[in-house]
């Protein structure tokens, strides 16, 4: 049996050094590019999966603490970085025209020097990036003499719509702002990275890119009340669209059945309308979707809104193939932006016209959510868990409909992420996305967020990160319960479940039900948000056969065939389980080259092979997972990971201050914080692995320290004493 021994220094230091790589990187070569071949993420004609956090708005950190975050996320086993918001990363802040990028001297520690720094240290790393060229919210006044591209409008008229009107929605109706965001798109990939010598448009490192974070322009142009310049020239852009699509007001009248009195193509007086009416709303991470569907209408404003539902899917289509075909040429064939995927946008929520929008006009299929487990609004104050909404105890599901939108033949990925602290039962999520992913075959998952500087100012250790605490909601920021890197039992989850999605060798789902989506639904105002019972059958299908969608605004969606509610124990074919049974849920992965359990614990736990016993915890992840995707037992290194729960010290929560929904009401209802030191609940437990006897056990703090290494000769031992990150089990 182990017994707790501190190592010598050189030791340690050894043990750091020899970890940084644990799961094999890939090594970015020269004039090698991710591409998507079969339907999935590809580098170097090789499957790639990706496992990666956000840098959200700025990088926060530079110089040698830059680089010490990005060998922490190696050590995490990290491979991928996304930023979003990124303006301030790309433009300078007194700039006066929409195509400026910044000119950074190298070294300088600008925010574009960062985000340059931190691409050659990913590139270092094998840590590919995801790149956005979402820039900022309004164009500039003096944007107007950017472009000669007549649009009918005046200075005057172009600069209230500019007002109006933000950028990610104005450059799908307005030809001079796409012509203008053009010349950023240049600017920014023509940026030569000094530390890479690299353009943007030629970087190996940059895995993807999206066009806009989260946009929802077709939604918002189709249901924007028609106010100022705004609906004037929406209703000009309406009859051109008639106009194409039907070059005369008697074949107008023919397809509609009527015209109102005054209405003409000819005279472009076609009004635009009638709306339904729709309401803006949050949910939870700060994600906003517009809601609301059609009331029933009589036979001709249902043909109308046909129309204004195909104006708008043309409009956003338009955009993104023109704006998508213009970067491709900035680059050589076979190089760069020339062939690596891109996005139009990110998806979320209920809204199915924008996951149809998007998926139409792009490369991969990327989707978000975050759980929200603080629910004191729907869990009955009565209930053992209250106020907790306790996800291991009802069938399998993702909060946002994301486990519904798996799109046939793209790569499919998760761009945001993550469980709001302070939820005690928040280890089981990682495990839960990575087997949605896994099932889905999926291409990559991307934490949020990772890092700010504001909350976490002034860290220039490993020790530091170790020692902070954790930034929790408030009423400035109720988001900053997702920031990641001071939290290490959401981090040693996350990290176990980052190496199960990317080295085991699990299977998909063989056969998922396909299922098109067509005009019936697409076209049809009151479905523009996922219809429940639409939802039901998806969601079913999802998580015992799996489910697949293509879209068709011309043909009619397919039949679905029926499908029962998932029923537990939920056993699929590749060795991974879901039991919700008794209010005592649980995963469960039990396979040669994985062992992964989250959620409510047993006496002991057997797997083929193993076995997890003595818990001091009723509530906690374990894994054990081969790296190299090889059974345990012939494979050359290995990890195991415990997580249970942590607070700050001198957290409170009052929940009768819960008003608000969502991150608000969080925020409202933490009355304290809390400071440092994080009081990690730590797991104690044994595992005995006989096949593993003979190996070496290295155990690792939160500071990436080897404080432990002997040989295994028995059942391996961790104390809820010790400060066990993760453990690495190699060859003597």
């Amino acid at each position: 049996m182990l017994k707790s021994k501190m190592i010598l220094p050189a030791v340690l230091l050894w043990c750091v050094a020899f970890s940084l790589w644990a799961l094999e990187p890939v090594a970015i070569r020269d004039g090698v590019y991710v591409q998507v071949r079969d339907g999935h993420f590809t580098y170097g004609g090789e499957r790639l999966k990706l496992w990666g956090v956000n840098f959200c708005s700025t990088v926060k950190r530079g110089g040698e603490d830059l680089k010490r975050d990005f060998d922490r996320l190696a050590f995490m086993n990290f491979n991928g970085v996304r930023t979003n918001l990124s303006g301030p990363m790309f433009r300078p802040r007194d700039a006066a025209t929409s195509d400026t990028v910044q000119s950074p001297v190298k070294g300088d520690d600008s925010q574009l020097d960062r985000l340059d720094y931190a691409i050659a240290l990913g590139r270092e790393r094998g840590i590919f990036f995801w790149l956005e060229f979402h820039p900022f919210g309004s164009f500039q006044p003096r944007d107007y003499e950017l472009s000669a591209v007549e649009d009918g409008l005046s200075r005057a008229e172009w600069e209230a719509l500019a007002g109006e009107c933000a950028l990610p929605t104005l450059v799908y109706l307005s030809p001079r702002a796409e012509e203008v965001f053009r010349r950023y798109a240049f600017q920014l990939l023509n940026h030569v990275n000094p530390y890479t010598g690299r353009r943007y448009a030629e970087e190996e490192a940059v895995a993807c890119w999206q066009i806009f974070n989260e946009n929802s322009a077709a939604s918002e142009i189709l249901t924007r009340p028609a106010e100022g310049v705004f609906g004037r020239y929406r209703e000009r852009r309406w009859n051109e669209f008639l106009l194409r699509r039907y070059g005369s007001d008697a074949a107008l009248k023919r397809a509609w059945g009527a015209l109102s009195s005054g209405e003409s193509l000819k005279a472009g007086t076609v009004k635009y309308g009638p709306l339904p009416e729709v309401e803006k709303i949050g949910d939870a991470g700060y994600q906003y979707s517009y809601v609301g569907g059609a009331e029933d209408a009589d036979a001709v404003t249902a043909r109308r809104r046909r129309d204004m539902m195909r104006f708008c899917y043309e409009l956003y289509a338009g955009f993104n193939r023109r704006f998508t075909d213009y970067i491709r040429n900035l680059a050589p064939e076979g190089a760069g932006i020339n062939v690596v995927p891109v996005t139009s946008t990110c998806r979320y929520g209920n809204d199915l016209m924008m996951y149809a929008a998007a998926d139409l006009v792009s490369d991969f299929t990327a989707l978000g959510s975050y759980s929200f487990a603080a629910r004191p609004w729907e869990v009955p104050r009565d209930d053992p868990f209250y106020p907790w909404k306790v996800r291991v105890n009802e069938p399998p599901l993702i909060e946002n409909p994301i486990d519904c939108f798996r799109t046939a033949g793209k790569p499919y990925l998760i761009y945001e992420v993550n469980d709001y602290r302070p939820n005690p039962y928040r280890v089981e999520f990682p495990l839960r996305i990575a087997v949605n992913s896994i099932l889905r075959d999926g291409d990559g998952v991307f934490w949020f967020n990772w890092d700010d500087d504001g909350y976490l100012p002034d860290i220039h250790s490993d020790e530091e990160y170790a020692r902070r605490a954790m930034p929790m909601a408030n009423p400035a920021y109720p988001n900053a319960s997702l920031i990641m890197c001071t939290d290490e039992v959401m981090l040693a989850a996350v990290k176990a479940a980052g190496e199960l999605f990317r080295s085991a060798k699990a299977a998909p789902f063989a056969d998922p039900v396909r299922v098109r989506i067509g005009g019936d639904l697409l076209l049809d105002m009151k479905c523009r948000n996922l219809p429940e019972r639409l939802h039901s059958q998806l969601w079913r299908h999802a998580w015992t056969r799996g489910v697949e969608l293509s879209y068709d605004l011309d043909g009619d969606s397919s039949a679905m065939p029926a499908a029962a509610s998932p029923e537990a124990p939920l056993v699929w074919k590749n060795g991974i389980s879901a039991d919700w049974r008794g209010r005592r849920g649980f995963y469960r992965v039990d396979r040669p080259e994985a062992k992964a359990w989250a959620g409510f614990l047993p006496e002991e736990i057997r797997f083929d092979g193993v076995r997890f016993s003595g818990f001091n915890r009723e509530y906690a992840y374990l894994s054990l997972t081969a790296l190299d995707g090889k059974p345990l037992a012939g494979s050359s290194e290995i990890t195991l990971t415990f997580a249970c729960d942590s607070a700050n010290t001198g957290f409170r929560l009052d929940w009768t201050k819960f008003r608000k929904p969502w991150a608000d009401g969080l925020a409202e209802a933490i009355v304290d914080g809390g400071r440092a030191p994080v009081q990690v609940r730590r797991v104690g437990a044994t595992v005995d692995v006989p096949v593993l006897r003979g190996r070496v056990l290295e155990k690792y703090d939160f500071a990436r320290r080897c404080y432990e290494r002997r040989e295994i000769t028995g059942p391996i031992v961790v104390s809820p004493e010790e400060p066990f990150f993760f453990g690495r089990i190699v060859a003597k």
